[in-house]
């Protein structure tokens, strides 16, 4: 199985982004676009992943989850990876949050460690990908010079629970995310109490 463990986002973000989507599709359509359904923030990365090892990973979310409090992201800014002039990922950036979903992805690396589990040892960087390039963007710096310029965005996202999915790869078509559990934080009263 391959897993990871990621925010979900809310209908009413996805609508946005979705919109953003169309938006760029009309600049250039060398790019591979993430399903709406499937857009998210990814927290840790696993890989492939025994079947068995849920119950332990379930174990692990609900640690990270009771000793977290819920927050706020915030989403601005069309970028990509490994840069503008020649983008491989197309992103939008968070902004605000950024220190609690760093805290969340070292918390959950930690008690891997802690149990001894292996997984995918990718850099993280805190983004949601919209697409991936497949070949060549004609002008991506006037691309993204104008979407920014064009889309003032400012979206906020609320991060109240941690989901774990599956990755189900099915050839000559987009990847498809399955649930396997979503725990939610712990209340701000209840971890003000726990400290």
């Amino acid at each position: 199985m391959r897993l990871f463990f990621a925010i979900r986002l809310t209908s009413s973000v996805i609508g946005r982004l979705a919109a953003l989507q169309k938006q760029l599709k009309s600049f250039d359509t060398n790019v591979k676009w993430v399903e709406e359904h499937n857009l998210h923030v990814t927290i840790k990365f696993l890989g492939e992943t025994p079947r068995d090892k849920i119950i332990l990973l379930k174990e692990i979310g609900t640690t990270v989850a009771r000793h977290t409090k819920p927050f706020q992201m915030q989403i601005e800014k069309v970028g990509a990876f490994p840069n503008i002039k020649s983008p491989k990922v197309i992103y939008v950036a968070i902004t605000h949050g950024l220190n609690e979903i760093k805290k969340l992805n070292e918390t959950i690396t930690c008690q891997l460690v802690k149990k001894q589990f292996s997984f995918d040892l990718k850099s993280f960087h805190p983004h949601i990908t919209l697409g991936r390039v497949k070949k060549p963007l004609l002008d991506p710096e006037t691309l993204f010079s104008t979407i920014n310029k064009e889309n003032q965005i400012s979206i906020i996202q609320p991060a109240n629970s941690i989901c774990l999915f599956e990755s189900l790869l099915i050839p000559y078509k987009p990847p498809k995310y399955n649930l396997v559990f979503e725990l939610p934080f712990l209340s701000t009263l209840e971890n003000h109490q726990l400290s």
